[in-house]
């Protein structure tokens, strides 16, 4: 097995397994962090890539963290809405840049989680920010209970206390 950057890969739940490239200068404590290539179609009039972009890169490292940390089957089982979001832009990312996007919880809930995430290129840190994701029933239109085996992994994954 290979991860996206063709390194040789351990199965998730293998002792010693990381979701982190070697290279990636995202803070040391998230131990999640997500890889991807700034596109053409992400620049703004400006030359730049326009700021709603940072938080689509943050959704892609979020719903591939759901996926590989986790579990949960994207698109069908994913549940998770967001509840508040913040943003600090700390400096512009470019056309082709690489930007890693790390990703981590704070706290685990009964049906939220508070996380943080950092996004990084060209080795400086360009943009982070923390979020609330709840766990949601799209039928009823409400939070419900995240499952405990996700509460368990998600925290477990963190080193958090549940």
């Amino acid at each position: 097995m290979t991860d996206p950057d063709g390194q040789a890969a351990t199965a998730p739940d293998a002792p010693g397994h990381e979701w982190r490239p070697t290279d990636s200068v995202v803070d040391v404590a998230f131990r999640y962090v997500h890889r991807l290539q700034v596109r053409f179609g992400d620049l703004d009039a400006l030359g730049h890539v326009n700021h709603a972009k940072y938080l689509t890169y943050v959704e892609q490292a979020r719903t591939m963290w759901a996926r590989d940390v986790l579990g949960v089957d994207v698109p069908e089982a994913l549940r998770f809405v967001i509840a508040t979001l913040h943003c600090d832009f700390l400096a512009p990312l470019g056309f082709a840049d690489f930007v890693d996007v790390g990703w981590r919880l704070t706290r685990v809930g009964r049906s939220s989680a508070t996380c943080k995430f950092e996004l990084a290129a060209e080795g400086r840190t360009v943009g982070r920010g923390d979020t609330v994701i709840v766990w949601a029933d799209p039928r009823a239109g409400r939070a419900v209970p995240l499952p405990d085996d996700l509460r368990r992994r998600a925290a477990e994954f963190d080193g958090l206390q549940q």
